[in-house]
């Protein structure tokens, strides 16, 4: 692999510009299926990080598609300015209270005897005690991720793509994957580094890895804000080893929240979010991209936390005060609701969890699943 390249994220370029000057572009028809776009929303301001402007999102006008997206989009060269106080990859350290120790012991607990992670770490009352959360499924769900999407694989060469600080590729290189991440951010390069992790700072187009190069491939919470992501997807099929398996997370624009809460749904987030999809478009959008047995689920491990921010934006127009202790309760409520309008409605979920494969000349030809 040729590494000298990456030192420039090709989504977000490098220098600060001018925040009052941020140059777009219109995009009047579907990045998805090519058809006509319509106003969904107009004059959305960015609450979470506050970069001056007004912003509108447009919808598919095809009915199988639904896409939404940023109309104007910021040109790819203007998107840095969407990110200067973008804080996420940040590790933030708090004081852990009691329930937040029995808590962190039961999910040890429940991933050791599950999924065999760590388990030499775990004591045989955190593996009962997370035995006995787990019975209460919307809990378990939370406490098999990342470990779901990949259970049963055989633990060979892992990409994540937009890594951040190395969270999840830890949990990943820790369970016995080998390891490496790519990620726009410097700081959490650095961060992610530092905790013993192969993390480049670039993409996939920078780093021009070798076709084939990978068995599996992650990116959570990438792809809506990648201003070409069909491209991205070609480029992912294309270091895949046949066989191999990508999984992507992105909000879910057909998910209860966004019903209910409208302009005010956290999975909006303009200017950054340039494309929302829906099951339909993001499955339509990988088979067009070249994968095979593409499958698209929704799940409301987010339900909780969207739900949060959401009510708050909606009451106040900022996230940045400390939730109430009655919101966290119905927050909790949300999230057991959520849980159980997934399994009625399977396209409801505020995530959206896209897997496929690349074709193994060797095999026999497979076939696309429904979305």
């Amino acid at each position: 692999m040729n590494v000298s390249g990456c030192r420039e994220y090709w989504f977000y370029g490098e220098g600060v510009g001018m925040l009052h000057n941020i140059n777009t572009r219109d995009c009047p028809v579907c990045d998805a299926c090519g058809a006509e776009g319509e106003p969904l929303y107009a004059g959305l301001e960015d609450v979470l990080y506050h970069v001056p402007g007004k912003w509108n999102i447009s919808k598919c006008t095809d009915s199988s598609c639904g896409l939404l997206w940023l109309d104007p989009m910021l040109k790819k060269e203007e998107i840095h300015k969407a990110y200067l106080s973008y804080s996420t990859h940040q590790d933030f350290i708090r004081k852990e209270s009691l329930s937040a120790r029995i808590l962190r012991k039961s999910y040890a607990g429940y991933r050791a005897y599950r999924y065999g992670f760590n388990p030499s770490n775990v004591s045989l009352c955190d593996k009962l005690l997370g035995m006995m959360v787990s019975v209460l499924p919307p809990t378990r769900q939370q406490m098999s991720f990342p470990f779901t999407h990949f259970d049963g694989v055989r633990k060979t060469r892992m990409l994540e793509i937009g890594c951040g600080g190395g969270d999840s590729l830890k949990i990943f290189a820790d369970w016995g994957w080998k390891t490496e991440g790519l990620d726009f951010d410097q700081a959490a390069v650095a961060n992610a580094r530092a905790k013993g992790l192969k993390v480049w700072h670039g993409d996939v187009f920078s780093c021009k890895y070798e076709a084939n190069s990978f068995d599996a491939i992650y990116a959570s919470h990438v792809l809506e804000h990648v201003p070409e992501p069909e491209k991205l997807l070609k480029e992912s099929l294309r270091i895949l080893s046949p066989g191999g398996r990508c999984v992507i997370l992105t909000p879910n624009a057909a998910s209860v929240g966004h019903r209910w809460f409208k302009s005010f749904w956290r999975g909006l987030e303009p200017p950054r979010h340039l494309h929302i999809f829906t099951p339909e478009a993001l499955a339509g959008l990988a088979r067009s991209a070249g994968f095979i047995d593409v499958s698209v689920k929704t799940s409301s491990r987010l339900a909780a936390s969207i739900y949060i921010e959401s009510e708050m934006m909606r009451k106040s127009g900022k996230t940045e005060a400390k939730a109430s202790f009655m919101l966290k309760i119905g927050a909790m409520l949300v999230h057991y609701v959520a849980y159980v309008l997934c399994l009625v409605n399977a396209k409801s979920g505020e995530e959206l969890v896209l897997m496929g494969s690349k074709r193994n000349d060797n095999s026999p030809s497979a076939h696309n699943r429904d979305a």
